[in-house]
Formats: structure tokens, C-alpha cells, sequence
């Protein structure tokens, strides 16, 4: 509903996108049966969230600059996890499941995960 020009801005990027994806992974070409583009005004439209919240907080300077959004908390035994807690979507939302389980067993974990994922591809798993 946003028009023909918006449109075709969106089909430009879609196929600047998929460009970008076989320059990296020429192997993917002809094997792409549907893509679509989705934009902020998309999410909005159809989450019905009025400021864009479905991306957890605003990712501003300011908002990680705050104290309180970090794994360790001053509560004894509560750590955060959470996108919120790194960043935006999925790979955030991991990461910081692994800095709060670094701050309960007070040390650092991300060799371990990092290595156990490279011995996983060295073994074909």
C-alpha cells in the first residue's frame, strides 16, 4: 500500500541483496526460489507494534552506554540474558547467553564455544 515507487526501491535492494549473496556463495545461483525484502515500515505494518519495538530497545549510543543492561546484575543469583544484552535478533541473543554464563562460572567461555564449533565443522558435524 505504499505505492509503486516504494516498490521498486525495494526490489533495487532485494536485488543488490542477492547480488551481494552470490559474490560470497556463487554456488546459490539459480537455486534462489523466492526472496523478500522486508523494511521497518514492513515490521510495523505487520506486528502492529507502533514504534518498532518487535527489535527489543533502540540500539542509540546512549542505550549501550546503560549500567543496568549487562549479564551481571546487582541482585545475587539474577544474571540477564537477552538480546537486549548485546544486540538486535537471534546471534545477539545467543552471544549474550554466553557472556551471562561466562559471568556465573566467573570465567570466560568463548574459546570453548568458538572451538567446540570449529571442531564440530573439522569433523563434519
Amino acid at each position: 500500500k505504499r505505492g509503486e515507487e516504494y516498490q521498486k526501491l525495494k526490489r533495487a535492494m532485494t536485488q543488490k541483496l542477492e547480488h551481494l549473496l552470490l559474490v560470497h556463495l556463487p554456488q546459490l545461483k539459480n537455486r534462489i526460489e523466492y526472496s523478500e525484502l522486508s523494511t521497518p515500515l514492513s515490521t510495523r505494518h505487520f506486528s502492529n507494534y507502533s514504534e518498532g519495538e518487535i527489535y527489543g530497545l533502540e540500539h542509540s549510543p546512549a542505550r549501550f552506554k546503560l549500567d543496568f543492561l549487562r549479564p551481571a546484575t546487582p541482585i545475587k543469583g539474577l544474571f540477564l540474558t537477552g538480546q537486549d544484552i548485546v544486540t538486535v535478533g537471534v546471534g545477539g541473543a545467543l552471544y549474550s547467553g554466553v557472556l551471562a554464563a561466562s559471568k556465573v562460572l566467573k570465567k570466560s567461555i568463548i574459546l570453548r564455544v568458538l572451538l567446540k564449533k570449529k571442531r564440530k565443522k573439522s569433523e563434519g558435524l
